[in-house]
């Protein structure tokens, strides 16, 4: 029934398109026929899934008898960057950039960033290995760095963002699937504005996604304009909530990605989150502290940068965080507003409020990692917090004072470096 139409002749039809073989004549190996087959067959082998650049339906038009022209312009394909920066996340990688890249084959202006930041599981020799294809057709740009034994979240997006050669760039952490045609969703959200930033729903329906948290979709000149990344959170937490509070107080609004087809992501503990972070890497000494014959529930970290953080249960006596240093006694923890407080080293590996082993607080020392991490996973979220509430109540718009993402690379494995220096005011806002 949905396919009844009006019978008409081969010459009609010729006398329309110019061509005869169509209709009833036309022969599948011979004229326009046979060419437009071959061209098809030759699109889908070659993975030519949009054509026309974008100018396609284009032209003049009058609407409803109206002699102002309507002009239908060509769609426009913005070059779009994915960027990515891995420390110790290979194993991860080898499941979502190959999946990545494949979901978003048929965008024709995207770039994927993928910065090596000093990783020591062997991401470069399998970038090598299994990417060079993607490098060599531009899709794919390899940088390594190698300033820093620590994971810095904030400067490794910075310098992933600089290195970006996409009008929009977003941010796909290591862990992330893109989901089918991102990409085309990202382009079709700005093709409606420029002036958003697209970005889960932190505290709605996306509030258990917590490893989605960092997708962000900005224009470049937008995260130019208000500095990248705070450089000054440590580790992890709140430098998403932070960078999109500033956005929005430059005039930016927030547009929440709502499928969540597009927020996939491998599910991790704690531990793997935090163990290639600039603390984890400073551990000097850790000991854990009980009251009496209680748990040992009491935990004291200290850094080799002479700073230290407690949790747990605390004694009156204890500060949370300060700084630290040994003497001939033991060691002397001193708080940020000053209160000192003593550890006396009564014997190997352990130490307490008063001198001497009757103490009701005992400290000894500890090698417990996976507590460390939680602690220390804690102690990153209320530390950025407060930067984050700062940040908030300023009014200064010059977070990293154009100080951001410095650093010198290798591109495709290249030996020549590219150094990555401290941006001029007019280079911030395009």
């Amino acid at each position: 029934r949905f396919l009844r139409c009006i019978a008409h002749g081969d010459e009609e039809r010729a006398a329309n398109t110019g061509v005869e073989d169509i209709g009833g004549v036309m022969r599948a190996n011979e004229g326009t026929s046979r060419l437009n087959r071959e061209r098809s067959e030759r699109n889908v082998r070659e993975g030519n899934l949009v054509l026309n650049s974008g100018d396609f339906g284009t032209g003049v038009v009058y609407r409803n008898f109206s002699p102002a022209p309507v002009l239908v312009s060509p769609f426009r394909y913005r070059r779009i960057s994915f960027c990515t920066a891995s420390m110790g996340r290979l194993h991860h990688l080898l499941e979502t950039l190959p999946q990545n890249i494949e979901n978003n084959r048929s965008y024709p202006d995207l770039e994927f960033v993928l910065l090596d930041y000093n990783s020591q599981d062997g991401l470069e020799e399998w970038a090598k290995q299994h990417l060079a294809g993607h490098i060599e057709d531009g899709r794919l740009v390899y940088y390594k760095y190698t300033g820093r034994k620590y994971f810095d979240r904030s400067h490794a997006r910075n310098l992933a963002a600089r290195l970006a050669s996409g009008e929009i760039i977003c941010n796909i952490d290591a862990d992330n699937f893109t989901g089918v045609d991102f990409a085309h969703y990202i382009n079709e959200r700005f093709s409606h504005s420029s002036s958003i930033f697209l970005r889960p729903d932190f505290d709605g329906a996306h509030s258990r996604l917590r490893d989605a948290f960092g997708r962000l979709c900005v224009m470049k000149s937008h995260f130019h304009a208000v500095e990248g990344y705070d450089e000054k959170f440590i580790d992890y937490g709140y430098e998403d909530n932070d960078l999109c509070s500033r956005l929005e107080k430059n005039g930016i609004e927030p547009a929440l990605i709502e499928d969540q087809r597009f927020l996939r992501y491998i599910e991790h503990n704690n531990f793997s989150r935090m163990e290639n972070g600039m603390l984890a890497h400073r551990l000097a000494l850790m000991l854990e502290g009980r009251y009496a014959d209680q748990e040992w529930d009491t935990l004291v970290c200290l850094f080799d940068d002479g700073e230290f953080f407690c949790s747990g249960p605390l004694l009156n006596s204890l500060p949370g965080e300060g700084r630290w240093e040994k003497n001939s006694s033991g060691i002397l923890l001193q708080s940020r507003s000053g209160h000192v407080c003593r550890l006396f080293n009564y014997s190997q590996g352990r130490f307490s409020l008063e001198t001497g082993p009757d103490s009701l607080f005992v400290l000894k020392e500890s090698n417990n990692m996976s507590r460390f991490m939680q602690a220390y996973f804690n102690h990153s979220l209320i530390r950025n917090e407060r930067r984050f509430r700062q940040n908030r109540e300023s009014r200064s718009g010059h977070i990293n004072e154009r100080n951001y993402g410095l650093a010198t690379v290798f591109r495709n494995f290249k030996e020549t470096p590219i150094q990555l220096k401290k941006l001029a005011p007019l280079e911030r806002v395009k």
